[in-house]
C-alpha cells in the first residue's frame, strides 16, 4: 500500500512541475524528435512500398502463378497442363537491338514532337524486347500514349506489325510515333508509346528502353535462335476453387528442369529485398542520430534538475525519500519524452510525404504513402527508451541530494553516482534498444554489429576524451595567458571535452564515412574503372558469327584487345547432390541461386587466371565433366575440389566435378564466367559467345558499333560508358538519401553540442567576473573562449577524421573490393564545418553570461 500512495504522490508532483511547460527543454525535444522522425520516416516509406508491392501483387507478378525458363519454351504437355488450370498469358524477352530502317529520316510529328529539330542520333540503340500474348495483361493495364487498345497497337496491318516503345528510345534514335523501326529482319511500325506496363515495377535499371510487340512479331525478327539468351514466361490466372498450393502441385508433374516458379507472395522479391535493406540501414543511421540525442537528453535532464537542487533539499527535510524523488522526475522526463518521440512521429510521416515525388520517379507502382501502427510504435519505442536509458542515470543521482545543501557551504563534496538499480534499469533500456532492431532488422549480424559499432564509439571517443584532457595537461604553459587558459579549460574538472567529443564527434564520424564512401564509389565508377574496362560488351553473337565479328573487329581502327567466349545460360539445382531449396549457403552468394547463370568451356585458364585451390586440367583433356569455381562461390556454397554441382543447362542435368577454384578481379569488367567446364560437356549444346572490345578513342567506338550493327544486327552492343553512368546514377541518388540521414545525426550532435557548451553558464559567468576583476577586458574574456572553441572543434575534427577515415577505409576493402584513397575536399568541407559549428555554437551560449554585471556575484559573495 505504501509503494502505491508514494507512487501516486510522485505522479502528483510530477504533474504539478510540468505546469511550467516545456521552457529549458528544447533541445531535449528536438533531439528526440530529430532521431525518432528519422526513424518514423523510413519506416513509414518502407511500409507504404511494401503495402503497395503487396496491393499490386498479382499484378506485378503477371498473374496467380509465374513459370520462366530460359533458352527453350516450354512443352506442349506443360502448356496443357497449365491451361487446365485457368487463363495462360505467354510472354517471350530477350535484348536485342533496333534501328531506323535505312531509307527511312527522322521525321518530326505535330502531336509528339519528339523527333521534331532532334539532332543527329546514334543509328542503333540496346533495347529489351518484350513480346506478350492476346492476353496480356491479366491482371492490371497497360498505358498508353495515345490510349488505344493494346491489341490494336500491336497487331499486324498491311503487312507490318506494331510496336509500342519507351520515349528514351524515341529521344535516342529521333524518331515518333508512326515511324518505322527496324528489330533483326523485321521492321516494326512504332504506334504508341509506353507510359506504364503493371508488371515493370520499378524504372531503377535497364539496359535499354522497352520495346512492346506480339509473339508473331518476335518470330518474323529472326531473333529466337537456338543459344540466343530468350527468357520464356508462362503467367497464369487461376480458376475460382484453383489454389495456389493445388496449382505448384499440378506443375511439379510436369516440372522441366531450369523452370524458376514463384507465386505472387512474393511478386518482386529483388525490388523488396532492396527496399528492406536500404530501409535498414537508414534506420540504422537514425538510430545513431538517436543515440547522439540521449546525450541531448541527459543534458537537458542534468541542467533541470541543477536548478531543482534547493527544492529537492527540502523535500528530503520533509521526509521524501530518494525513490519519491526519482520517480517524480522520472514520470516528468518520460512525459516530456513522449511529447518529443511523438513530434517526432508527426516530423516523420511529414517527411515521408515529401519523400513521395521521388518514390514516384523510381518506381511504376504507385505508392500511396499511408502510416502504418508498426513503423510509428516502433519509432516511439525507439525514443522513449532512448530517454529512459540516458535519463535514469542523472535522475539517480540527484536523488542523492542531501538536506544539507539547503544550509550554506555544508554542500556534497565529490560527484553524485547513481543507484545500481538505476544503472540496472538503463543497461535494460539499452537490450531493448538492441532487442527492437533485432527484430526490426531480421539480421542478427546486422543489428548486433551496430550495437557492437556503438558501444566501440562510445568506448573511441571516452579513451579520445581522456587522452586529449591529459595530454593538454601535460603541455608546455604558453606565455600568452589567453592561451594558457583556453587550454586549461580543455582539463580542467567539469571540461566541456568529454560530451564535445562524443555528441560532435559521433555526427562528424559518420558523415566524413558516408562522404568519403559515396565519393570513392563515385571515383570509381567515373575515372578509375573507365581506364582498364572495356568499351563494349557484345551479346548473343551466334556461332555462324563470330569469325564475321573478327573479321569486323580486326578491320576497325583503334580496337586494341578484343575478348570472346562461348556463353550458354544455366542454373544451379543442387549442391553436392543436396537440392539447391535445402543447401547451406552463405546469404551473401545466395544470388547465385536466384536465377540462370551465365558458364562457359575452355581447354586452357583464361588469361591472368589465378587458382586459388586445385589444379587446372589439362590442355587435351576428355573425360569426366570437370568444373573451375569462383572461389568467392566455392567459400559461400561451403565446397571445394572434389565436389559436385549441379546445373540446368537447356532443360539437361550436368553434375560437373569441382577440378579447381580460381579468383576473379570483377571490378575491371573483363570477360569472366563463374563457371568454367572442361572441353567435352557444352561445346556440341546450342550456345552463343560474348566479346568485348578495348578502343583507344571516342572516335574507335562508334566505328566499332556502327560496323557491328550494321553487319550483325541481331549482335546486342552494351556501351560500357552509358551502363556505368546509369549505375553512377543510382548510386548518387541512394548516397543522397543516406547523407541526408546521416545529416540528422550531425544535427541531433550539434544540439547537443550547444546544450554542452552552455551547460556551465553559471560557471562561465563567475570565471568572466574573476578575470574583470583581475583586468581581464571582454575582448579578453571573448579571445580566450573562441581559443578554447576552437581547439575543442579541431581535436574533435581531428578524431572524428582518423575515426571516419579508418571505417571508410575498412568498408571500401572489405565491401566495395577497391582502393581507399582520402578525397581531401569533401574531408576538409566536413571537418571545417565542425570546427566552426563549435566556434560559433560556443560563442553564441555564452553570450549572455558575458553581458551580466559583475555586482551580484561580488555582492553575494
Amino acid at each position: 500500500m505504501a509503494f502505491f500512495s508514494e507512487l501516486k504522490l510522485a505522479l502528483r508532483f510530477a504533474r504539478r512541475e510540468l505546469r511550467g511547460g516545456v521552457r529549458g527543454f528544447g533541445i531535449f525535444l528536438a533531439c528526440l524528435a530529430l532521431g525518432v522522425g528519422a526513424v518514423a520516416a523510413v519506416g513509414t516509406v518502407s511500409s507504404s512500398v511494401d503495402t503497395a508491392l503487396s496491393r499490386d501483387a498479382k499484378a506485378l507478378m503477371g498473374g496467380d502463378i509465374q513459370i520462366r525458363q530460359t533458352h527453350v519454351p516450354a512443352s506442349d504437355e506443360a502448356i496443357t497442363a497449365m491451361e487446365s488450370m485457368g487463363r495462360v498469358m505467354r510472354m517471350v524477352s530477350m535484348r536485342s537491338m533496333a534501328r531506323p530502317p535505312e531509307t527511312q529520316a527522322p521525321q518530326g510529328n505535330a502531336t509528339n514532337g519528339v523527333a521534331e529539330n532532334a539532332p543527329e542520333k546514334r543509328r542503333s540503340s540496346l533495347v529489351e524486347l518484350k513480346a506478350v500474348g492476346p492476353n496480356y495483361p491479366l491482371f492490371g493495364a497497360v498505358t498508353l500514349e495515345p490510349a488505344l487498345p493494346l491489341a490494336d497497337v500491336l497487331a499486324e496491318k498491311d503487312g507490318v506489325y506494331g510496336a509500342a516503345v519507351e520515349k528514351s528510345l524515341l529521344m535516342r534514335l529521333g524518331l515518333a510515333v508512326g515511324d518505322d523501326l527496324r528489330v533483326g529482319q523485321s521492321v516494326l511500325r512504332i504506334r504508341a508509346e509506353v507510359v506504364r506496363e503493371p508488371d515493370r515495377p520499378s524504372n531503377f535499371f535497364g539496359l535499354g528502353p522497352r520495346v512492346l510487340l506480339s509473339l508473331d512479331a518476335i518470330q518474323s525478327t529472326g531473333l529466337l535462335r537456338p543459344g540466343s539468351v530468350v527468357r520464356y514466361v508462362y503467367a497464369l490466372g487461376l480458376e475460382p476453387g484453383v489454389s495456389i498450393e493445388q496449382a505448384k502441385e499440378r506443375l511439379q508433374a510436369v516440372r522441366e528442369p531450369g523452370w524458376q516458379v514463384r507465386d505472387y507472395k512474393s511478386s518482386s522479391p529483388g525490388l523488396s529485398r532492396f527496399f528492406d535493406n536500404l530501409a535498414v540501414y537508414l534506420t540504422l543511421v537514425g538510430l545513431a542520430a538517436l543515440l547522439v540525442g540521449g546525450i541531448g537528453v541527459a543534458n537537458g535532464v542534468r541542467a533541470s534538475l541543477e536548478k531543482k537542487y534547493e527544492a529537492i533539499a527540502s523535500l528530503k527535510c520533509l521526509g521524501a525519500t530518494r525513490r519519491l524523488v526519482v520517480w517524480t522526475y522520472l514520470a516528468q522526463t518520460m512525459a516530456l519524452a513522449l511529447l518529443g518521440s511523438v513530434l517526432g512521429v508527426a516530423l516523420g510521416v511529414g517527411s515521408a510525404y515529401l519523400a513521395a515525388p521521388l518514390l514516384a520517379q523510381l518506381l511504376t507502382v504507385p505508392v500511396a504513402i499511408t502510416p502504418a501502427f508498426k513503423p510509428l510504435a516502433l519509432a516511439l519505442m525507439y525514443g522513449l527508451l532512448t530517454a529512459m536509458a540516458f535519463a535514469l542515470w542523472p535522475l539517480s543521482a540527484a536523488g542523492t541530494i542531501s538536506p544539507a545543501r539547503l544550509f550554506r557551504g555544508y554542500g556534497e563534496a565529490g560527484p553524485r553516482r547513481p543507484s545500481w538499480q538505476a544503472a540496472m534499469a538503463s543497461a535494460c533500456c539499452g537490450a531493448g534498444l538492441i532487442v527492437l532492431t533485432l527484430l526490426y532488422a531480421h539480421n542478427a549480424r546486422l543489428a548486433l554489429g551496430f550495437a557492437g559499432g556503438v558501444l566501440a564509439a562510445m568506448a573511441f571517443f571516452r579513451i579520445a576524451a581522456v587522452v586529449v584532457m591529459r595530454v593538454a595537461a601535460r603541455l608546455p604553459r604558453p606565455r600568452k595567458p589567453r592561451l594558457r587558459h583556453a587550454i586549461a579549460n580543455i582539463h580542467r574538472p567539469g571540461a566541456a571535452t568529454p560530451a564535445v567529443l562524443f555528441s560532435l564527434g559521433l555526427g562528424l564520424t559518420i558523415l566524413v564515412t558516408v562522404s568519403q564512401v559515396d565519393s570513392t564509389l563515385q571515383r570509381s565508377i567515373s575515372e578509375q574503372l573507365p581506364k582498364d574496362a572495356p568499351s563494349y560488351f557484345f551479346l548473343d553473337i551466334q556461332n555462324a558469327q563470330i569469325d564475321t565479328f573478327r573479321d569486323i573487329v580486326a578491320a576497325t581502327r583503334g580496337i586494341t584487345r578484343m575478348e570472346a567466349q562461348p556463353s550458354i545460360r544455366g542454373r544451379i539445382t543442387a549442391i553436392n547432390g543436396v537440392p539447391v531449396e535445402q543447401a547451406q549457403v552463405a546469404d551473401d552468394v545466395r544470388w547465385a541461386l536466384r536465377g540462370d547463370r551465365g558458364m562457359t568451356y575452355a581447354a586452357t585458364p583464361p588469361k591472368g587466371t589465378k587458382i586459388v585451390s586445385g589444379q587446372w586440367w589439362p590442355a587435351d583433356y576428355h573425360g569426366k565433366p570437370l568444373i573451375c569455381l569462383d572461389s568467392g562461390l566455392a567459400e559461400g556454397f561451403g565446397v571445394g575440389p572434389g565436389d559436385t554441382i549441379t546445373v540446368s543447362i537447356l532443360g539437361q542435368a550436368f553434375t560437373p566435378t569441382i577440378a579447381c577454384t580460381r579468383e576473379i578481379e570483377w571490378s575491371t569488367l573483363s570477360l569472366n564466367h563463374t563457371f568454367v567446364f572442361s572441353p567435352g560437356v557444352l561445346d556440341n549444346a546450342p550456345h552463343s559467345w560474348i566479346a568485348t572490345a578495348y578502343t583507344d578513342s571516342k572516335q574507335a567506338d562508334d566505328a566499332l558499333f556502327e560496323a557491328v550493327t550494321a553487319q550483325l544486327p541481331s549482335v546486342v552492343a552494351i556501351y560500357v560508358r552509358d551502363v556505368l553512368q546509369d549505375v553512377d546514377a543510382i548510386v548518387r541518388n541512394i548516397g543522397m538519401a543516406i547523407r541526408l540521414t546521416a545529416a540528422v545525426t550531425l544535427l541531433a550532435g550539434l544540439l547537443v553540442l550547444a546544450q554542452t557548451l552552455a551547460a556551465n553558464l553559471e560557471q562561465r559567468y563567475y570565471d568572466a567576473v574573476v578575470f574583470k576583476v583581475l583586468g581581464a577586458t571582454r575582448r579578453d574574456i571573448l579571445v580566450t573562449l573562441a581559443l578554447e572553441f576552437l581547439l575543442l572543434g579541431a581535436v574533435t575534427a581531428a578524431v572524428a577524421a582518423l575515426a571516419g577515415c579508418g571505417l571508410a577505409w575498412a568498408f571500401v576493402n572489405a565491401f566495395l573490393m577497391t582502393q581507399y584513397a582520402p578525397l581531401m575536399g569533401p574531408l576538409a568541407l566536413i571537418l571545417c564545418g565542425g570546427v566552426l559549428a563549435t566556434l560559433a555554437l560556443g560563442l553564441f551560449g555564452v553570450r549572455h553570461a558575458l553581458s551580466k554585471p559583475a555586482w551580484p556575484v561580488l555582492r553575494n559573495e
